[in-house]
């Protein structure tokens, strides 16, 4: 580790060069430095960096810079017996997917190539920690929690407008798996929790889970025809609570439920994705008889239909954005059509680390759908969270 610290404090000094057009680092000497101690560091033999540097002893004496042979990390998936490997920079790169890439992070990389680093040179090199697995994972999970408390402001599904504080709990749990050309996304959101209305006794629940599976296969690494398939509802029943006393039942488990089949292609960069279905059937649920009550239709399906499929087309966007490490920037949108019908949802997300663990969240969400005749409905959310990420 001394080593590593050592280092550190030179990086800014460090720079590469070309010999027979073959990229190398170049280590600059500090005072007491050894050959074997350099070699162990960045994980090559004491005979390789003897041998490009045509040096005839394990002696450093008048020297004031060492080539280093270290390979060039041009696919993810080949890994080089190095303790760091030389990343080529290509059009699209950008400090933070660089970063996540090799399960990094944006201040070493900094520390490690220029103190001042603020962007990348396409065709250029960077020196990166080969965190890389021998036996590269054709899964990778990643699943994130949190325990947030905040303020709400907005309307719901009967238009109603309030404001209050909510305490929940919420899991998201993402696999990627790949072979070739193919990848399957699939994505787990669940949320639960209470949410009591300022100037009111009532606390409602604050629920709602959303399984989607996408299935890719890559013509190019920006373009891939797919399949998906979506489906979202809650766990429990909400209540509104009315002028006489009585309440009314406004959404339950599967009232409504929302599945999606569709199919299409997405258009992706690293910030970007963009999913044009070119065909959705779209369906939605309302099983619970008890939320008619006198109503005829509810959701936009009539009594006793229980369910109501419709076929259009859609467009989803998802963008992230990392300003750094501490500040980033998520929205979604989605958008369905067809001659008679369209809806949109949109919701815009700003997030601020305050630790690794505990981030300061602005939500912001809208949703109109005109088959269920709602209302433009809109909601505004401030939270404070802690909580756990792996992958």
């Amino acid at each position: 580790m001394k080593y590593f610290f050592s280092l550190l404090l030179i990086c800014s000094f460090l720079s590469l060069t070309a010999q027979d057009d073959k990229p190398l680092w170049i280590h600059q000497i500090q005072e007491k430095e050894q050959l074997h101690t350099i070699a162990q560091y960045y994980g090559v033999s004491v005979q390789s960096i003897k041998i490009l540097n045509e040096l005839s002893s394990n002696k450093l004496d008048g020297l004031t810079s060492l080539k280093i042979p270290l390979s060039v990390q041009n696919n993810f998936y080949k890994r080089f017996a190095e303790n760091y490997v030389l990343h080529e920079i290509k059009e699209g790169d950008a400090l933070h997917t660089i970063a996540d890439q090799y399960d990094t992070s944006i201040k070493l990389i900094r520390q490690i190539n220029a103190p001042h680093l603020s962007g990348v040179d396409v065709g250029g090199y960077m020196l990166i920690p080969n965190t890389i697995p021998l036996d590269p994972p054709i899964n990778k999970l990643t699943i994130s929690t949190f325990l947030s408390f905040g303020f709400f402001s907005g309307t719901n599904w009967s238009g109603e407008k309030n404001t209050n504080y909510n305490l929940r709990a919420s899991i998201n749990l993402q696999n990627i798996y790949k072979k070739k050309h193919f990848q399957v996304r699939t994505r787990f959101n669940s949320m639960l929790g209470y949410r009591h209305e300022i100037g009111e006794t009532l606390l409602k629940n604050l629920d709602r889970f959303e399984l989607r599976n996408q299935f890719l296969y890559y013509i190019k690494p920006s373009f891939s025809p797919y399949l998906s398939g979506a489906f979202r509802s809650q766990y429990l029943p909400t209540y509104l609570p009315l002028e006489n006393g009585n309440k009314l039942l406004i959404s339950d488990f599967m009232a409504p439920g929302i599945s999606k089949v569709s199919i299409g292609f997405l258009v992706s960069n690293n910030i970007l994705d963009l999913n044009f279905g070119l065909y959705e059937l779209k369906t939605l649920y309302v099983l619970e008889e008890k939320m008619y009550e006198e109503r005829e239709v509810v959701f936009g399906v009539p009594k006793g239909d229980r369910r109501v499929h419709l076929h259009g087309v859609s467009l989803n966007a998802d963008l992230n954005v990392y300003n750094n490490q501490k500040i980033n920037y998520q929205a979604s949108f989605f958008a369905f059509a067809n001659l008679d019908i369209f809806s949109i949802e949109f919701r815009g997300e700003a997030n601020y680390r305050i630790t690794k663990q505990i981030k300061l969240s602005f939500i912001g969400e809208l949703f109109y759908d005109k088959f269920i005749e709602a209302d433009l409905q809109y909601r505004t959310e401030l939270l404070l969270s802690v909580g756990f990420h792996k992958s």
